[in-house]
């Protein structure tokens, strides 16, 4: 079974990508997945569950192709801007972390609660990227890269299909609320080296990451 094909035609201001034919959606096979995790950075070798290539797909797009991308390369290209749109996403995490334990406590319908725990999801992902996949510093560790794709890969699809239950909502929401704490002390951790930062570091690993997702899909899943 096949995944729809859009093409977009887009300049991503102020990185030159190697291969424009990334520049587009694959029409991927949503009953394959990624299971060689080697282009991930922080990504363990062992213990990773395959990645359903729908689900990555559709998040590599979020994160790259669509008119408002949840990752700006644009954002990246001052310490200043990097820092607000950091914590810009940390205070949206924190809000819809109340906002959907508040949910969950009036038993609020299915709906409005995928709604809120996709929003939370994506923010956690673009969080955890900016603060460890495109940490303008070389030292920073890339280990929460890792788990912010691939939590958000995993949730994606059966948030996105309405097949995740109220239960597993409840369960995420709690999993989201640790990771988010920790999220905040690794970005406190960070700030302080930001003497050392290197934004030109930062658009770089936006570049490889960029092309790194899109190579895991023409690899595996057309």
């Amino acid at each position: 079974m096949k995944f729809g094909v859009i093409v977009f035609l887009l300049f991503l201001t102020g990185v030159a990508y190697a291969d424009q034919g990334c520049l587009q959606s694959f029409n991927v096979d949503v009953d394959k997945s990624v299971s060689s995790f080697a282009w991930l950075p922080g990504a363990p070798i062992q213990n990773m569950e395959p990645m359903n290539c729908r689900s990555l797909e559709l998040v590599r797009q979020a994160y790259f192709l669509k008119n408002e991308k949840l990752i700006d390369v644009t954002k990246l290209g001052q310490v200043k801007d990097y820092e607000a749109e950091i914590e810009s996403s940390l205070a949206t995490i924190k809000k819809n972390e109340a906002d959907l334990q508040k949910k969950l406590a009036q038993d609020a319908a299915l709906d409005s609660l995928r709604i809120t725990y996709r929003v939370l999801m994506y923010e956690f992902a673009k969080a955890s990227t900016l603060i460890s996949c495109f940490a303008p510093e070389p030292t920073a560790s890339k280990v929460v890269c890792a788990i912010g794709l691939v939590k958000v890969v995993e949730d994606t699809a059966s948030v996105l299909d309405g097949t995740i239950a109220k239960t597993e909502i409840s369960e995420g929401a709690k999993e989201m609320k640790a990771r988010g704490a920790e999220l905040r002390k690794k970005y406190e951790q960070l700030k302080q080296r930001e003497p050392s930062f290197d934004m030109s570091l930062a658009q770089k690993e936006h570049s490889e990451l960029f092309l790194s997702m899109c190579q895991a899909i023409r690899s595996n899943c057309l």
